[in-house]
């Protein structure tokens, strides 16, 4: 999956720099009463971060 060790870190990195943007999407979509489920609504998790969690 991440053979080395800079793939893992940037993953990381990107994960991290994600957190902001969910935590600002959230007010408006509880405003406008949003389907919190539903991906569309969330920012897009960045290449690769979705993998490295899936790793662990």
């Amino acid at each position: 999956m991440f053979a080395e060790p800079d793939a893992q870190r940037g993953a990381y990195i990107a994960g991290l720099g994600w957190i902001t943007p969910m935590r600002a999407t959230w007010p408006d979509l509880v405003d406008a009463g949003a389907d919190l489920s539903d991906d569309a609504n969330w920012p897009a998790v960045p290449d690769g971060a979705a993998a490295l969690v899936a790793a662990f």
